[in-house]
């Protein structure tokens, strides 16, 4: 299962192409609490995957970016 989450920019920025352990832990944080929190020590399968933020470009404040974050547990996706 996949969402598709909207991001609202707040300030002007440049795209950092190394957001990803940030964003990672953003979802972790969302996940805190939940029964799926327990999957983040488990290197076997990951938990979940997600895609760069697109469109990549300049971001000024105000602008609309969006991730796609996908994973085999369906109930995770609906957690999030």
């Amino acid at each position: 299962m996949r969402i598709l989450v909207q991001l609202k920019a707040e300030a002007d920025t440049v795209y950092n192409s190394e957001y990803h352990n940030k964003l990672r832990g953003v979802i972790w944080n969302a996940l805190s609490g939940t029964p799926f929190y327990d999957l983040h020590g488990d290197r076997s399968v990951p938990a979940f995957s997600f895609s760069n933020t697109f469109p990549v470009k300049p971001i000024s404040e105000g602008d609309t970016r969006y991730v796609l974050i996908a994973s085999h547990h369906d109930e995770l996706i609906q957690v999030l």
